[in-house]
């Protein structure tokens, strides 16, 4: 299991692991080693479909392992009117209703 630096021991636990044997800070280098077939682990569908599209990436228990990491927009305040934050901000609700 490849597991991200800023997990704590009861973050593996809860999916399901009792270590890491790999520690990474990113998703390229977590890639890169589960590409390299000794490891497994968490990539966000998004990054991860073009390889699993060309059969190099599979899914393995998603509705086991599966979970949901939300995100946040956070702005300066007094900032959030300006129109390219509002742009940004629209851009992002178009993508999110697009994708559910």
């Amino acid at each position: 299991m490849v597991g991200r630096g800023y997990w704590s021991q009861a973050e593996l636990a809860r999916h399901g692991f009792k270590h890491s044997a790999a520690t990474v800070e990113s998703m390229e280098a977590q890639l890169i080693l589960v590409l390299s077939g000794a490891y497994i682990g968490y990539l966000p569908e998004h990054y991860a479909q073009a390889w699993a599209d060309k059969g190099d990436l599979r899914v393995l228990l998603p509705a086991t392992f599966g979970y949901q990491a939300p995100f946040s927009m956070i702005v300066r305040r007094g900032r959030s009117r300006e129109p390219l934050i509002q742009t940004f901000r629209d851009l992002l609700k178009a993508q999110l209703n697009q994708a559910a």
